[in-house]
């Protein structure tokens, strides 16, 4: 029988719940593997980023002082401070290179180097 409406058997009802939750998991589950991307493209920025600031920082600090102990435990804060961990730190004649690593759980870890310092001649 119609009356203008949808005719619907008694097997039908429902569908509609089961067709929403379907859309509603591809989208979380689109939604997890942006969040994974991202984290990705992050943790490679903040490798790099830290690294580069901290060789920055150590061979201000370098420059300043003249302390070598002391450029990379300046060096090794920036690293701490940004979200990464300082995985070396070397003074090379009136230059700092730091290498830095961040970890996202379960996919990746990066490395990171960087020096900086006065250019030799």
């Amino acid at each position: 029988m119609t009356c203008g409406k949808c005719v619907c058997s008694g097997d039908e009802q429902g569908s509609g719940t089961v067709l929403a939750l379907g859309v509603i998991g591809a989208l979380a589950v689109l939604g997890m593997l942006l969040l994974l991307v991202f984290q990705v493209i992050a943790g490679g920025h903040i490798a790099q980023d830290s690294a580069d600031l901290a060789a920055l920082s150590g061979a201000t600090q370098l420059e300043m002082t003249g302390d070598e102990a002391r450029a990379c435990a300046d060096a090794s804060r920036m690293v701490e401070e940004n979200g990464a961990r300082t995985q070396s730190c070397a003074v090379e004649g009136e230059r700092v290179r730091v290498t830095t690593r961040v970890t996202v759980p379960l996919i990746h870890t990066f490395v990171a180097h960087a020096l900086a310092g006065v250019a030799p001649e």
